[in-house]
């Protein structure tokens, strides 16, 4: 059996084992000495001015942009041959989620024309709306960085 003063010792022992663990943790995690501090120069620096404010910028088309990136990813893939017809339906949707709602018509007008094309298997149409999709895209500045 343990005796009192063994479990008092054993007890006191963790806790003071328990103690040196924080106390190494707060140092290593404390503030850093401050470093040298600088060497004043010998000629004042000129007071900083504030910078022109700047016009606000064009509000962007977040959904043009948003279907027209999309597009590109969607072009790559299809150029690769990475789709069934019944898969490139379903992208083109997806395309037409995006630009359905965006402030560029000519961006909402190809993106109906791309979804009206796939869906009617119609091959011509479906070029000239991915050239004109395309080209809206590019034009409408929505593809940007």
């Amino acid at each position: 059996m343990h005796s009192i003063t063994q479990t008092s010792r054993s007890a006191t022992g963790l806790f003071t084992a328990a103690l040196v663990v924080i106390g190494v943790l707060v140092t290593a995690c404390g503030p850093t000495p401050p470093a040298d501090p600088p060497e004043p120069s010998a000629q004042a620096e000129p007071a900083q001015t504030a910078p022109a404010p700047q016009p606000e910028p064009e509000p962007q088309d977040v959904l043009a942009r948003a279907a027209c990136r999309h597009w590109r990813n969607i072009t790559s893939d299809l150029t690769a041959g990475l789709y069934t017809d019944a898969e490139l339906r379903e992208k083109v949707k997806e395309v037409y989620g995006d630009a359905q709602y965006a402030d560029d018509p000519a961006i909402v007008a190809h993106a109906e024309g791309l979804l009206r094309s796939v869906t009617l298997q119609d091959v011509d149409e479906f070029g000239e709306q991915w050239t004109a999709f395309s080209t809206a895209c590019m034009e409408g500045g929505h593809l940007a960085a």
